[in-house]
């Protein structure tokens, strides 16, 4: 071994200053755990509920008026009308309901991520 080289934890440790690696570790961190893990069948409680209001939109077209049986709905529509649009592009699958609620998640991990970033550039500097 010669003198001159660096020893793997130097070389690991340069590697996770660089601000392009972090974000690139990020994102593949949360595509896995937002996606990799998404079981295709596995719908139930809340997001089964949200689902089905959804295709019931979807395949009513009635995207005014949101309602579980005779009970007004409490959450915004943004999510409803998201979630029917998938689900006419990709059909009534589970990974189609739950698109774009993964696509939030990984938001709020990018989001994370710019401000974690952020405050630490701010108590650095």
């Amino acid at each position: 071994m010669d003198s001159g080289s660096v020893p793997l934890s130097g070389k690991l440790t340069a590697v996770l200053e660089n601000q392009t690696a972090q974000w690139v570790i990020l994102l593949i961190a949360s595509l896995m755990v937002l996606f990799a893990n998404a079981y295709p069948s596995r719908l139930s409680g809340d997001a089964l509920l949200y689902a089905g209001e959804a295709r019931l939109m979807a395949d009513t077209g009635e995207y005014t008026t949101l309602r579980f049986g005779q009970e007004p709905n409490h959450h915004g529509p943004l999510l409803f009308w998201l979630t029917a649009l998938a689900i006419k592009i990709l059909g009534p699958t589970p990974s189609a309901a739950t698109l774009f609620s993964r696509f939030f998640g990984m938001g709020c991990i990018i989001l994370t991520g710019l401000l974690g970033s952020k405050c630490g550039a701010a108590r650095l500097g």
